[in-house]
C-alpha cells in the first residue's frame, strides 16, 4: 500500500500554475520527495520535475510553476516519490484533474482567488508560514541521544542554532501566504497548578488552503513580529468535501522569550503586498 494519502491538485492561489499537495500515512518517517511529470502516466515515460532540489515531506505542497492550467484543460500526470531512511516509496499516477470535472476545476479556481483577494486587499494581512523540521541534523545545543537542550542557544552561530527546535535550521524556509482573523480574546485565566493566573491570548483566523496549517505550525505577523502558534483547533472548509480552499484555525501567542522569536524571516512591504495581483515565487522577496 502506497505511503500517501490525499494528494491533490490546486490553481496555485487562483492562478493558472499548479500546487501537488499530499499527506502522509500515519508512522511514515519524513523524507524528501520528488515529483515527476509524464503526459500518459504509462511506464518509461516520467520526467522528473525537482531532482536537483527535492521538497521536504513534511511542507506537504510542491508548485509547478512549468505547468499552465488554462481552464482546467491541461492533460497529463503527476508522480511523487519518496525518499528516506527506509528506501524509496511511489504513488500511484494522479491525474491532473482528478475527479474533478474542468467546469469544477474552475470553481474551484475562483472560490481560492476570491480568499486570496479577500486577505490581500479587504480584511486581511500578509503573514509568514513557518513548517517546524521533522527531521535533519541535531541542533548543536540538543544532546541527539535524549533530545533535550543544553546550554544557551544564543551564544552559537545561526547555522547551528534550532531557535528552540530539535534540528538545525529550526523550521524551513518561511512561505508567503495571507490571514484573516475572525475573533480575538486576551486576558487572564485561573490555573489551579498555579498561584497566579495565567494570561491567555488566542486569535481565530482564516488562512489558504495550503500551506496546510498544522499543530505547532509558526505563523509571524511581519508588520508587529507578533508569532503565534497553530493550536490543535484546525477546521477545514472543502469544496464537494474533498478539496480545501481554507482553514479555520485558532492561534496562540507566542511570548516574546521564546527562542523561536530568534528564527528570521525576510522583511515584507504590506502596502506593496496589496497591490500584488497574483502570489507567485518572486513575490516572497517583495
Amino acid at each position: 500500500m502506497s505511503v500517501f494519502r490525499n494528494i491533490r491538485i490546486y490553481p496555485n492561489h487562483g492562478t493558472r500554475s499548479a500546487v501537488i499537495t499530499w499527506d502522509l500515512a500515519a508512522g511514515t518517517e519524513a523524507g524528501e520527495i520528488y515529483v515527476a511529470f509524464s503526459e500518459s502516466g504509462t511506464k518509461g515515460s516520467w520526467n522528473p520535475i525537482n531532482f536537483a532540489i527535492p521538497v521536504p515531506s513534511e511542507t506537504g505542497m510542491y508548485q509547478d510553476e512549468a505547468l499552465i492550467l488554462n481552464a482546467g484543460t491541461s492533460d497529463g500526470f503527476y508522480r511523487l516519490m519518496l525518499t528516506n531512511s527506509s528506501g524509496d516509496f511511489f504513488s500511484e499516477p494522479i491525474q491532473i484533474l482528478g475527479d474533478l470535472t474542468p467546469a469544477e476545476y474552475g470553481q474551484v479556481r475562483a472560490m481560492i482567488h476570491q480568499e486570496y483577494t479577500q486577505m490581500r486587499v479587504t480584511n486581511g494581512w500578509p503573514v509568514w508560514h513557518c513548517i517546524p523540521r521533522a527531521h535533519g541534523e541535531p541542533a548543536s545545543n540538543v544532546d541527539p541521544d535524549t533530545g533535550k537542550t543544553e546550554g544557551i542557544e544564543c551564544d552559537l552561530p545561526p547555522e547551528e542554532r534550532g531557535y528552540g527546535l530539535p534540528f538545525k535550521g529550526g523550521s524551513y524556509p518561511p512561505v508567503h501566504t495571507g490571514m484573516r482573523v475572525l475573533k480575538h480574546a486576551e486576558g487572564l485565566q485561573d490555573d489551579p497548578e498555579e498561584f497566579s493566573p495565567s494570561e491567555v491570548d488566542k486569535t481565530s483566523v482564516r488562512l489558504m488552503a495550503f500551506p496546510r496549517p498544522r499543530r505547532n505550525h509558526l505563523i509571524v505577523d511581519p508588520a508587529t513580529d507578533r508569532r503565534y502558534l497553530v493550536s490543535d483547533e484546525i477546521k477545514p472548509y472543502r469544496h464537494r468535501g474533498v478539496i480545501a480552499i481554507a482553514y479555520e484555525c485558532t492561534l496562540e501567542f507566542l511570548q516574546q522569550s521564546d527562542p523561536r522569536y530568534q528564527f528570521p524571516v525576510p522583511a515584507l512591504d504590506t502596502k506593496a503586498y496589496r497591490r500584488i495581483p497574483y502570489w507567485n515565487p518572486s513575490t516572497l522577496a517583495q
